[in-house]
């Protein structure tokens, strides 16, 4: 059951649908589930993965037009700075993802190449405004 929650590929709604690549620790996913309905339903095919290394495997094989990327510590710092070496790069949307806003970490976060932050409690209004800003073709 885990490792189904650590890597999960929503093919229901494949055809024409933009790859979202969600990076969250395993015991963060239950609470990304309503996120990830949401984005299921402004037509993204979302995977959710638990690490970096995952991250960068999914990123290689091909890389997503969006990325959530958890904002805990450095882990999602890392990631950010070796996703900028990878090709494709500047295709792929990234926010960072945080429970609790800590200012210093999202300031660095965006540096590293986050284009904004968002909260797994995010409502559809709010995401659809995020979502236009960032210029990304599937708004809810």
């Amino acid at each position: 059951m885990l490792a189904m929650m650590q890597r999960r590929d929503d093919t229901r709604t494949t055809e024409g649908a933009e790859p979202c690549l969600i990076v969250a620790p395993a015991g963060r996913q239950r609470r990304l589930r309503r996120l990830c309905g949401l984005l299921r339903g402004a037509g993204w095919r979302v995977q959710v993965v638990a690490d970096a290394q995952a991250a960068l495997a999914a990123c290689r094989r091909r890389m997503p037009r969006l990325m959530l990327v958890a904002a805990d510590g450095d882990p999602g710092l890392d990631l950010l700075r070796r996703l900028a070496r990878l090709p494709g790069r500047e295709r792929c949307t990234v926010f960072a993802l945080a429970d609790a806003p800590d200012a210093m970490q999202l300031g660095r976060m965006v540096v590293a190449g986050a284009a904004d932050c968002i909260s797994p409690a995010i409502d559809a209004e709010v995401l659809r405004v995020k979502l236009r800003q960032a210029r990304l073709r599937h708004v809810l």
